[in-house]
């Protein structure tokens, strides 16, 4: 039976159709917001965030996950979470992930990842539909690096503290000591005939005393807060006097020297900072199982604003001295522990040298870096004050910042350094191509060869090295224009290709002005 509807009613059936409509509508752009206001919220997340499968498969990440492994949503999704976690073709013993598909419970653990010198907590939870149905899991990585950092200076800072308090009073009770000793022998030396044998005895135990006095002064200087018979030295000669020293007593360490020409006087104690030349000295030869060669280079460097702050230190003038050896390295662990008072990697020894040293270029208004890789041998870099405030004449041009135009090739393993180099390249006004590998670079070079005008090469890499990754650059083009970059301080190994016709050597780290002035040097070279 069919059934006639009036006009009337067709149009109030229309209109009540174009409400449902406008409702679904209307309910559709709201999801369609939610949808986006909780991805705009998952991509915002500053943790790492992957959504993995029951089969390891990742099937969602976040941008904070894809910057962390560094690849694009198409090169993450499909991929286990434990290739990109851990490098690894299946998981590993322990993993958190592992535990909650176990326990169906959450997990977590601390975790260093691939290619990393950084250490994140690594959260896993289950993921479960409305109707109690497991989805999958997620998996958190939240970034702990800097909070485990400043955690290991306060716990640092607190045994350097009590240290200082010790060696105050040590110090205080071994001069009370002396002075007793040292007056007892000046009265006995008023009493006898300075011709006698006895006098001579005398004599000697004075400089005894004074030799103890000088350890003293050591433990004195190592307190905080200390005050140093600080004056203008000149630092060349105070390391020159400081190797002559060491290899007095060491007879077997080769040192090569490269000693900066005219460089800055440091406002120093002295006795202090060649105590803590020692040190390092001592610390290095240890390394070098076989005996090998220590270099010692003095370098003017300038500290500006964003650079000094970076270090804690006030900007201005600086003379660095670094100590690199040809040893063992050390590992990340052993590289964050390495000035913390009664550290010891040697089976004897205080573990004191390094925290004395530390201390002492602290409390001058100066700083050590340390950079080491395992294998390689380990750079101790001491950044000591400038003497005076008047700008001397080879100071001039030191913090001018000079641009230029041209492409250049920035190849460095370390994905912190390539971005921060490549941005100062880019603020510089350079054209950069930037790559993480010696195999990329010679690929990158083969097919950019034509307007690549310099290549600012990183020494160590792993399996393809700098010195390999120049000499594939020169058979490709004789002439090519290659400036080295490393956290070593130079050694034979730079030498030798330095002198197989690079162009240049830059250490790290370096600001924009000096590396503004060293590209300049090599590109505008006759």
């Amino acid at each position: 039976m069919t059934v006639m509807l009036s006009y009337e009613e067709l149009e109030t059936e229309n209109e009540k159709l174009k409400n449902s409509v406008a409702v679904l509508t209307a309910q559709k752009d709201h999801i369609i917001r939610e949808k986006e206001t909780l991805e705009n919220i998952f991509d915002g997340l500053t943790d790492a965030v992957l959504v993995v499968d029951d089969d390891y498969n990742v099937v969602r990440a976040n941008r904070s996950a894809l910057e962390t492994f560094n690849l694009s949503t198409e090169n993450t999704v499909g991929k286990k979470y434990y290739e990109l976690l851990y490098a690894q073709d299946q998981p590993i013993e322990g993993c958190p992930l592992v535990a909650t598909q176990k326990t169906l419970k959450p997990k977590s653990l601390e975790i260093s990842l691939p290619n990393s010198r950084g250490t994140c907590t690594c959260s896993t939870a289950l993921i479960v539909a409305a109707r109690g149905k497991l989805q999958g899991y997620s998996l958190v990585l939240r970034d702990i690096t800097e909070s485990k950092r400043l955690e290991r200076e306060r716990e640092r800072t607190h045994k350097m503290e009590a240290v200082s308090i010790l060696s105050r009073s040590i110090a205080h009770e071994l001069n009370e000591l002396f002075m007793g000793v040292q007056g007892t022998a000046s009265l006995a030396l008023a009493e006898i005939d300075n011709r006698r044998p006895m006098s001579e005895k005398l004599k000697r135990i004075e400089g005894y005393i004074q030799r103890g006095h000088e350890l003293t002064k050591q433990l004195l200087g190592f307190s905080a807060g200390s005050e140093y018979d600080t004056k203008p030295i000149d630092l060349n000669t105070l390391v020159e006097k400081s190797v002559k020293r060491f290899g007095s007593k060491i007879k077997d360490a080769t040192i090569i020297k490269r000693l900066q020409a005219q460089a800055w006087w440091g406002q120093v104690d002295a006795g202090q900072i060649e105590q803590v030349l020692f040190n390092i000295y001592l610390n290095a030869w240890q390394a070098m199982e076989d005996a090998g060669e220590m270099n010692i280079e003095t370098e003017n460097v300038v500290f500006d604003e964003d650079y000094a702050d970076f270090f804690g230190l006030d900007p201005g003038r600086y003379v660095r001295i670094s100590v690199t050896d040809g040893g063992v390295g050390m590992d990340q662990t052993t590289q964050e522990s390495v000035f913390e008072p009664f550290f010891t990697t040697k089976g004897s020894g205080t573990g004191l040298g390094l925290a004395f040293a530390n201390r002492i270029v602290t409390n001058h208004g100066g700083i050590i870096t340390l950079y080491s890789e395992k294998g390689y041998g380990t750079t101790v870099n001491v950044y000591l004050p400038a003497a005076g405030k008047t700008i001397l004449e080879s100071d001039a041009g030191q913090d001018n910042i000079l641009t230029g135009a041209e492409t250049i090739l920035l190849v460095d393993d370390e994905k912190m350094i390539l971005e921060v180099a490549q941005e100062m390249l880019k603020e510089l006004g350079y054209d950069v191509l930037a790559v993480g590998s010696g195999s990329e670079a010679l690929d990158l070079y083969r097919n950019n060869q034509d307007k690549i005008e310099l290549v600012i090469l990183d020494m160590v890499m792993p399996a393809m090295g700098g010195g390999q990754v120049y000499d594939r650059l020169k058979e490709m083009n004789s002439d090519v224009k290659v400036l080295l970059a490393s956290g070593y301080g130079v050694t034979s190994q730079i030498t030798d290709i330095l002198d197989r016709g690079c162009r240049g050597f830059m250490q790290k780290p370096f600001n924009m002005a000096r590396l503004s002035q060293k590209i300049r040097s090599v590109l505008d070279e006759a």
